[in-house]
């Protein structure tokens, strides 16, 4: 089955003339209700069921500290979960909200690692770019966030080793492997159903925000597409884990390529806000400073590059003129 007709260049389907509904949709359903009609409890159990099997496997090369991407994949499992709680909360058992929150506290104990670990892989490839006089002020930079890395690692290990959240993993392992008709609400919801309404709302979100993006946008609406984007993602992998479909795969490869260029904006952001705290906060010498100076152009400069590049995106994506 195709999941969606969902093609790139498409992602105007919104503003075409008569059409109410995207393409993706009708696919769906149609395809489903030939095949047969998987329940949205089932359907969310066994996909929740493999992304916290992630989050186990993860767990141990967090603690361990020696691969920084366990921790990105750790977190993703925690998002495609969070993400579904979320996007089906009307038909989801209350109880199923206060995971959801915890699932979210989880992330944010993360949170400062992550950033860490973005920031020094970021020096490192721009090790290259700054003048050999200015090497030994990077130094110093690098020197500074390895000490808040491990300290933010600690926080982190001392989390997941924490009788609070091996609870937290232990009740929701309890409600995943129970019965999956106690997920709902309802006794029964057909997974197309609940689909098409989902990643219709999500899609008009996605679609009506990037047609509103201009080199003037605001960072913290920035952000809120960059969530939007991330949810839609989630929603439509969450559909292919059920179903397949290599258009619904395109429509996902084309979400991806625009959280790389929101990705890199936010890194860019969040990076020459660092420097400039860093730089009010320690007082570091000269050569330090310098370096902080240099590295504040490139970031600034590559958080141009990508929003440009963004809406390079979306002119092909909207078929719109900017």
């Amino acid at each position: 089955m195709d999941v969606g007709a969902l093609l790139p260049g498409r992602f105007y389907c919104f503003f075409g003339p008569g059409r109410s509904e995207c393409p993706l949709m009708r696919t769906t359903t149609d395809d489903m209700t030939k095949s047969h009609q998987p329940d949205l409890a089932t359907a969310l159990q066994q996909y929740m069921v493999v992304q916290l099997h992630v989050v186990e496997e993860e767990q141990a090369r967090v603690i361990a500290g020696t691969d920084p991407e366990a921790l990105h994949r750790f977190r993703v499992a925690l998002r495609r979960s969070r993400a579904l709680l979320s996007e089906f909360k009307a038909l989801l058992s209350p109880q199923l909200e206060a995971f959801r929150s915890q699932l979210a506290e989880v992330a944010r104990v993360t949170n400062e690692c992550r950033d860490v670990d973005v920031f020094l892989d970021a020096l490192a490839n721009d090790r290259d770019l700054l003048p050999v006089f200015l090497l030994s002020g990077l130094d110093t930079l690098e020197g500074h966030l390895e000490v808040r890395r491990r300290i933010a690692h600690r926080e982190v290990v001392n989390f997941l080793h924490s009788a609070h959240y091996r609870s937290l993993l232990t009740s929701w392992r309890t409600w995943l492997e129970g019965p999956a008709s106690r997920l709902l609400t309802r006794e029964q919801v057909p997974l197309a159903k609940a689909l098409r309404k989902n990643i219709r709302r999500r899609y008009r979100k996605v679609t009506s925000q990037l047609a509103g993006l201009s080199k003037d946008t605001e960072v913290e609406e920035i952000h809120r597409f960059r969530i939007a984007c991330k949810k839609l993602r989630y929603v439509l992998e969450f559909a292919v884990s059920q179903a397949g479909g290599k258009r619904a795969k395109a429509a996902i490869r084309v979400l991806k390529e625009l959280q790389t260029s929101l990705g890199d904006h936010h890194d860019a952001n969040i990076q020459s806000q660092w420097l400039h705290d860093y730089l009010m906060e320690q007082e570091p010498d000269k050569w330090t400073s310098a370096s902080v100076g240099w590295l504040s152009f490139l970031f600034e400069e590559r958080q141009r590059q990508a929003w440009r590049k963004l809406l390079k995106q979306r002119k092909k994506l909207l078929g719109l003129q900017l």
